[in-house]
């Protein structure tokens, strides 16, 4: 993997997720994953200007993983954007009139415990193993077409693996774009300590919401008066609230999967209720643009296994949850292996320090992804996890 050698404390704000630029004199072409090392020396005068904020600046070893996803000239219009994002953070080279050169975007980053190592110059490779000789205390689920088997049950032996992992230690998570209502079926079955739903607009931790985001109830009105304009007035629609899961169906979901729980059905005229996901098929291309740029900051996803898309707000993704689970567990994404399959499920794997892609999964869960278990209906999961955390 691509690695990077920086001076302390700028390797530390990086990893501390304070800085996302990285300053060099010379532009790169890459765009990837990327390792953030800790060089052997630091910048004396830089470790007094942030020595209140009483971090740890260790030397020598690699710190954390990120995404490095952009090089942008550090041009005047740049350096007044950087003032403005953090003006303590980027002092240094915001007012330096003799300093040109590019800034290297990093995103998706996570620290990583310490990996004593010598850096290089330039972008360097590192061969040696990263993520999978550390610790990890968190498995995250997707439910469909991953924990789920096809006919919407979970296996015997699925289960008693799960069962092994808890008496091991780990915390048990689900992440699922279905709403906390559509996922109550299973809950007895896994007992979840953490539990992401809405596609991460709902997150807790042991019960506990920890982080949630809502579209307002005339944001929702709005909204649902606009798919009924633009794509019809028979388009079918659901809404995610805190207490339940709205729908509109032409059949009734339940029918088709007992899964589905308590769901309720209405014609949404008159809705009056604040939302944490809604979804809309369409089937024409030209109308999701149509409806999306009348809805700028929301952020749309489209399933793979039919024409259906997920809008939430603005940045509400899995793998924003997953900062707040770690958070909220004093740990790191690095201490995660995530399970998934489909489009909503890249972040997600992306950011944790095992990604793992089912069998079934699309193919494009299958390039990001560090692993690749069997499928669904031949109990992925399960495998993978006897076979790489050696359960008793």
């Amino acid at each position: 993997m691509k690695a990077i050698t920086i001076k302390q404390p700028f390797a530390t704000l990086i990893a501390e997720g304070l800085k996302e630029y990285e300053f060099r004199t010379w532009k790169t072409n890459y765009r990837g994953d990327i390792l953030i090392h800790a060089g052997n020396t630091s910048d004396k005068e830089a470790m007094k200007r942030f020595e209140h904020l009483n971090l740890d600046y260790p030397l020598g070893c690699i710190i954390a993983k990120a995404s490095l996803t952009d090089c942008v000239e550090i041009d005047e219009t740049m350096k007044d954007v950087l003032r403005k994002k953090n003006y303590v953070i980027y002092e240094g080279t915001t007012e330096s009139d003799n300093w040109h050169g590019y800034g290297f975007k990093l995103e998706n980053i996570c620290k990583i415990s310490p990996i004593p190592t010598n850096g290089k110059l330039s972008l360097w490779d590192y061969e040696g193993e990263i993520v999978k000789n550390h610790e990890k205390r968190i498995l995250l689920f997707d439910l469909d077409g991953t924990l789920l088997r096809n006919d919407k049950t979970i296996s015997k032996y699925t289960l008693n693996t799960l069962s092994k992992c808890k008496e091991n230690g780990y915390l048990i998570g689900i992440s699922t774009s279905r709403s906390e209502q559509n996922c109550l079926s299973f809950f007895h079955e896994i007992k979840p300590d953490i539990l992401i739903s809405s596609g991460g607009a709902l997150v807790r931790v042991n019960e506990k919401i920890v982080s949630s985001n809502f579209f307002s109830i005339s944001e929702v009105k709005q909204f649902i008066e606009t798919v009924k304009n633009i794509c019809g007035l028979d388009c079918e629609i659901t809404v995610d609230t805190l207490d339940g899961h709205y729908w509109n169906y032409k059949i009734d979901p339940k029918i088709e999967d007992k899964s589905w729980g308590d769901s309720i059905y209405t014609d949404f005229n008159n809705f009056e209720k604040a939302g944490l996901k809604i979804c809309v098929e369409i089937s024409n291309p030209d109308l999701v643009k149509e409806l999306c740029s009348n809805f700028p900051d929301f952020d749309v996803q489209r399933f793979s296994d039919g024409e259906w898309y997920k809008f939430t707000k603005s940045g509400i993704t899995k793998e924003k949850a997953i900062i707040a689970i770690s958070e909220a567990c004093n740990s790191s994404p690095s201490e995660i292996i995530a399970f998934g399959d489909d489009y909503v499920d890249i972040g997600m794997l992306k950011l944790c320090g095992i990604g793992v892609a089912m069998g079934n999964s699309i193919q494009e869960v299958k390039d990001i992804a560090d692993e690749i278990t069997l499928s669904n209906e031949e109990d992925g999961v399960a495998v993978y996890l006897e076979k790489i955390l050696n359960l008793n």
